[in-house]
């Protein structure tokens, strides 16, 4: 997307945004919708977390069963964050 500090006004189009979490990844965006770039634009921008929900978990054949399952059950507990 090309950004200008001077552009004609335009009908606002409502777009949506996916991002990965709301961290580090979403702070550009952020930043961005806060200083109007994307108004500029005639965008009306928001972002979503993209679900991760059934997503599999590659490791080595090597893994023990058990560390499999404390991974899972740690997105698990997490996944409040995740949506």
């Amino acid at each position: 997307m090309l950004l200008s500090a001077e552009s004609p006004a335009r009908a606002n189009i409502k777009i949506r945004v996916g991002l990965p979490d709301f961290t580090s990844s979403s702070v550009p965006f952020e930043i961005a919708r806060r200083m109007g770039y994307f108004a500029q634009e005639g965008l009306d921008a928001e972002y979503t977390c993209i679900d991760y929900s059934g997503w599999p978990i590659y490791t080595r054949a090597a893994l023990p069963d058990d560390d499999a399952y404390k991974i899972c059950d740690a997105i698990n507990e997490r996944k409040a964050q995740m949506y």
